[in-house]
Formats: structure tokens, sequence, C-alpha cells
């Protein structure tokens, strides 16, 4: 049996938690129940337990935390484990002295959360059963109001932790500053809930590897990041942390809202890169900081870029992908075989990009796909970074690139007698063709590539982004459309982690956006116990890191 790899995976913030959300359903879709062992090593990102009904459960190996009010309908103990309420007639106390309080009314369930509470959706088992495609279509756009709203997966009793301190969209006292985030954790109470949890999952955990720590940056979730992160790092000093710093769409706010934004982003960016082993932030605004660039653009996909429910689905898919380069049943790979490397010479942020789909069109295979490949192969979803294969004045070090979804059936055609002649047609296997086609296209770039059949899972709930010139299962048709009467069920995809000098232009805008707000004119952080001078320290810190990528440092 193959040791255990486990990571606990921590999400912290509301938008987090609408990334994560995703990403666990994306996960239990891909379950098999048909008996045909899985390509993915669910045990890494899962936990086997026993309720108090003796009945086996699996659920995610999950920390996460929000706000007051954030969870709706969800139970913050779960469904799983529940205990029998004793009566309140059998009660040993007279009953005249019985106060019985009723709960406040929980807001109605979606269509979607219907049919599973009912049994009838065809998400409702999560699983691959080598049955239909699904055939019943939701929009939900108009119905999530929150992450729990699309949430199939069912948690464990220790998963969910509110704070009560503030209340989740509060205008009154907003969650919104880096130093309340700080505070928080501080906060005895709240401090030792979080990080007993913590050590509860990994001493039951036979050789835990790492963590993974989604947060929103942008608001004081930054701060709560940072605090943690330090004590990851100080309590779990031999054990990876990729951390995976989210910014939420910006919406309709004022400019003072989109200055703190940035003052958040700026102060949690530092103090978890000098924590964690890699930092990869993710946002699909093509640049950020004070004011939103245009949204990123994905060839096959029509997405609405102010709605979360639809760009979190996107960052999971990315997510998903990149990370099975350490969670393959058949792998030996360890997530510090990702963010070691990464990381040399001081470069502990990174970058992300997608192909979603990757566009390997109908009935043909990967070889001639590649072939034929013409502008970029996968889309930034890191803002400010937009490495370029093909820019020979820009420098990717390393990149660690993951394709799923292409069976050997599709690896290339028929071959002819004078094939030989073609030092790709000698390849065996998906990896070893993608890893030749970026030798070629990259100029001095390591690359480090994994291959997976398992197509990414993307039936109810993941939303209906995909154009109607995707087919049912994720290639892209030559002719006619796919009918908007049916449901996307999976989809090939490629994604990578990559370190490149693009990261410094991220840093650089980061720091200069930030650099020119005055902390003195946003009392709400020297209220929270920011001093200036820690502000500006902070700042020559992020500098300091952007200057890790520039030439001098080559590998």
């Amino acid at each position: 049996m193959a040791a255990s790899r486990e990571i606990l995976t921590l999400q912290l913030g509301h938008y987090s938690n609408f990334v994560g959300s995703h990403w666990w359903n994306i996960q239990e879709a891909g379950f098999s129940y048909s008996g045909k062992p899985s390509d993915v090593d669910h045990d890494i990102l899962f936990r086997e337990g026993i309720n108090f009904k003796n009945e086996v459960t699996f659920t995610p190996r999950l920390l996460l935390v929000d706000l007051k009010g954030s969870l709706q309908h969800l139970r913050i103990e779960g469904e799983l484990y529940d205990v029998p309420a004793p009566d309140v007639n059998e009660a040993p106390w007279p009953a005249e002295k019985v106060q019985v309080e009723v709960a406040p009314e929980q807001p109605e369930k979606n269509e979607f959360l219907r049919d599973i509470e009912a049994g009838s959706s065809s998400s409702a088992a999560g699983g691959d059963t080598g049955g239909p495609v699904p055939t019943k279509v939701y929009n939900l756009e108009n119905d999530i109001k929150t992450w729990s709203d699309f949430l199939v997966s069912r948690f464990h009793p220790r998963t969910v932790l509110v704070s009560n301190e503030y209340q989740h969209n509060s205008s009154e006292q907003p969650f919104d500053i880096y130093n309340y985030g700080v505070s928080l954790f501080k906060n005895p109470d709240f401090e030792e809930d979080l990080t007993d949890r913590i050590r509860n999952y990994i001493e039951e955990c036979n050789n835990a590897q790492g963590f993974h720590l989604l947060f929103d940056g942008t608001d004081g979730f930054g701060g709560v990041a940072s605090s943690l992160a330090e004590h990851l790092a100080d309590e779990y000093h031999n054990k990876s942390v990729l951390a995976l710093p989210l910014i939420s769409p910006i919406g309709d706010i004022t400019p003072i809202q989109e200055c703190v934004r940035t003052m958040n982003f700026a102060l949690c960016m530092q103090k978890v890169a000098e924590s964690v082993s890699l930092s990869v932030p993710l946002g699909l605004d093509s640049l950020n900081w004070r004011a939103a660039g245009p949204p990123r653009v994905f060839p096959h996909l029509d997405y609405n870029s102010n709605l979360p429910y639809h760009t979190s689905a996107i960052l999971a898919a990315a997510i998903d992908t990149f990370s099975l380069r350490y969670r393959l049943r058949s792998g030996t790979e360890r997530l510090s075989d990702l963010v070691d490397p990464m990381r040399r010479h001081g470069r502990s942020v990174a970058c992300c990009s997608v192909g979603l789909p990757f566009g390997i069109r109908e009935g043909d295979n990967l070889l001639n796909t590649l072939e034929k490949w013409e502008g970029p192969f996968w889309t930034s979803i890191t803002p400010h970074c937009n490495p370029d294969m093909e820019d020979i004045n820009q420098r990717i070090w390393m990149q660690s690139v993951v394709l799923r979804g292409i069976p050997q059936s599709r690896l290339r055609g028929v071959l002819s007698p004078e094939s030989n002649a073609n030092p790709e047609l000698s390849c065996n296997s998906a990896t070893e063709l993608l890893q030749a086609y970026l030798t070629f296209t990259t100029n001095g770039t390591y690359s480090h590539v994994t291959s997976c059949e398992a197509p990414c899972k993307v039936k109810p709930p993941f939303p209906r982004i995909f154009k109607e010139s995707v087919a049912l299962n994720g290639d892209i048709l030559s002719h006619g459309s796919r009918s908007n009467l049916l449901n996307m069920n999976e989809t090939p995809v490629v994604s990578s982690i990559t370190s490149c000098d693009s990261v410094k232009d991220m840093l650089r805008s980061l720091h200069t956006e930030t650099a020119r707000l005055n902390i003195r004119r946003f009392p709400a952080y020297a209220k929270a116990g920011l001093e200036v001078d820690e502000f500006e320290e902070n700042m020559e810190s992020l500098y300091a890191l952007s200057e890790n990528y520039e030439e001098k440092y080559e590998l």
C-alpha cells in the first residue's frame, strides 16, 4: 500500500469558501462508484470516519472559517454526526420550568438543493456511475446568495468555524480591515479553537505532507491568514504550505473601499510570503488593486466576471487540475516537489494559468492539436501576470504543468512509414508528448509535466459558462453547436504554476499602488493597531520581494 500523503485544506473567508465549495463538488463528482479505480487518490484530501450510528463517512479534510450569518441553511455541526435530541416532555425537570425557543426560520432552499435533499438530483450521488449525462438543467445564477447554496459535500463537525464577533455583509461593523483579522486571531478563544482543530486533524494523519491555505486577501481574512501562516511555520515547520490568496470580484464599491482592498492585499501578500512555502495569488481581473482591469478572456467560456458563483468555479477547476501533480494514485510526488523548487532565490510567489477547456477539437488527437496550436496556450488567472512562452524577452524559469482528460486512445493518429522522422511520434504518453512540445516552444524553461486521463467533472452545480461550441465532453466542435438544453458533464483541462519575471510586474504594481496611499488618511488601520512605521516597513519588504525576480538571480 502506498504511503499516506494527507493534506489539510484551510479556507478563510466567504469568497474562499465559494472557491472551496466548487472544488469539493468537482472532487466528489469524480468519485467512482462503478468499480473502476480512480486515477486520483482521494485519501489525500478526504478523511474516512465513523459517525454515532456506526456509519462510515468520507468527508473533506477541511477547516473553513466564515462570519456569523454566512451559512444560511447549512448547519455548523453538519448532518452526518447527528445525536438524537432529547424529548422535552421527558426532561428531568418540571415542564412549566422549560423554556422553548423557536429557531429563526431558515431561508428557502433553491431547486438544486431541494433535489439533493430528495435524492433526485443528478449530482446527489456526486460520483461517476458510468451512466448517462445528467439531463436536468439548473439556472442558479439568481438563486446563489452564499457558497452553501450550491454545496454538495457534507462536512465533519470539526470543519466549520464561525466567528461571532463579526456579521457577514454588515454595513455597521464590516470585517474589511487587515488588522481586524490579526486581532481576531489573537482572541484567545478563537485562536485556541482554530489551532486545536488543526492539531486534531494533523494528529489523526499517518504522514501529513502539508497544507492548502485558501483565503480572501482583500479583507480582514488576510490578517487571519497572515497570523495563521506564522503559526503553521512555527508549529509545523517541516510541512509544506501552499497559499492561494484570492481576489474576489470588486463589484460596485467606493474609491475608499478600493484603496482599502489594495492595502489589505499588499499587507497580507508580504506577510504570508514570509511564512509559507509558496504563494500563488488568484483572481480573474487582468489588472487589479485600486481599479479592476478587463476580466480575463477564455476562448470557450462565457462567464459573468462580477458573479462569485461563476468566477470561483474557474479558479476551482484550475486548483483541482494543477494539484493533481501530487494527488494521483499512481504518483510519488508530494506537495514539496511542487513548491520547493519554485521558491529558490527567495521567489516565494508564483502565478497560475489555466486552459478551460483544453482546446482539443472533436475527433482530433493530442499530437495533431499541438502541431496546429496557434495563440496562447492558456489564460493567466493571476492579476498583472502574463507568462508568454513565445516571448523571448520574458524569463520563465520553471513551470509545473498538468494536462487532464486526454485518454491514451487520443494520443495520436495512425502512423505512416515516414513518421519516424518526427521525434514527437516516439512519445508514448500525454506526459511525454506535452513535455516535448514545451521543450520546443519555451526558451530555457524547466517544465515538469503531469498527465491524467481523468477529466474535470463540471456537471451541476458547476455553472453553465461553456459556450455552445463546446461538446458535452469538453471537445471543441468544428461544426454546429451543443444543445443548450443539455448539461456539460466533463472536460479536459490544462493548468500550470509558473515562476517567471512577470511576477515581478505584479509585485511592483502592487507596491506602487499601495505605497502612494497615505496610511494616515485611513484611521481605521491605526485604531486596529497598525503603526505607520510597520506599514512602511511592510512596503519595503514587498519591494524587496520583487527584487528576487531580477536577472541577477537567474537559475
